[in-house]
């Protein structure tokens, strides 16, 4: 009898598994359809000096004045709603922390404010992955829940970049105590430091 039950089960599961494969493999196909299609219209309407939404004419840009103020405030009522209810301010989701966005965003502001650019900010979740959540500094462990810094490792004004080769994760203090110093003159001045207080 408990046999017969299994069999029946193997049967049902079998029969509904190549629809619902079916049914997915569509939804995909449907959703990469409709994003080439915006694509496609996007560039169609640009090409012609228009507004994305609402065809408008337009100066070098996809969208009118109108169509970008009117997104101006509802982005501004999203992020001031969101901002209150204490989540991402760019989007919505849960926040990271006590910091007012997700953990996507608040890499991107630091890419931004740090690199000069948003788009570092998956190269900066993989450096701490890759730092074994770390700091690069103390070894203390660090996550994007705590007060953590990207750190240039050869400070910008003494002629360091903003490549991705020259940045660390590290904590708040250690990267206060470093300040402008190179990881050289750092190690010197703890040594310093510690010879000092051995006396």
């Amino acid at each position: 009898m408990h046999l017969t039950v299994q069999h029946t089960r193997l049967k049902i599961i079998c029969s509904i598994t190549p629809l619902l494969l079916s049914l997915w493999c569509n939804n995909v196909n449907a959703m990469a359809s409709n994003y080439l299609y915006k694509r496609k219209f996007v560039k169609s309407q640009k090409e012609k000096g228009l507004c994305v939404e609402c065809s408008n004419k337009v100066n070098n840009s996809i969208r009118c004045d109108a169509c970008n103020k009117r997104r101006a405030e509802k982005n501004k009522v999203n992020y001031n709603k969101w901002k209150e209810e204490g989540m991402c301010c760019q989007c919505g989701k849960e926040t990271v922390g006590d910091k007012n966005y997700c953990e996507k965003h608040y890499l991107m502001k630091i890419s931004y404010t740090r690199l000069g650019s948003q788009s570092y900010w998956k190269e900066l979740k993989l450096l701490i992955e890759k730092q074994n959540f770390k700091c690069a500094l103390t070894g203390d462990e660090i996550s994007f829940e705590m007060d953590i810094e990207l750190d240039h490792k050869l400070p910008k004004y003494r002629g360091g970049t903003n490549d991705l080769s020259n940045v660390q994760w590290v904590t708040k203090e250690a990267n206060w105590f470093k300040r402008a110093l190179t990881e050289n003159e750092l190690l010197i001045l703890c040594e310093k430091i510690l010879l000092t207080l051995k006396k």
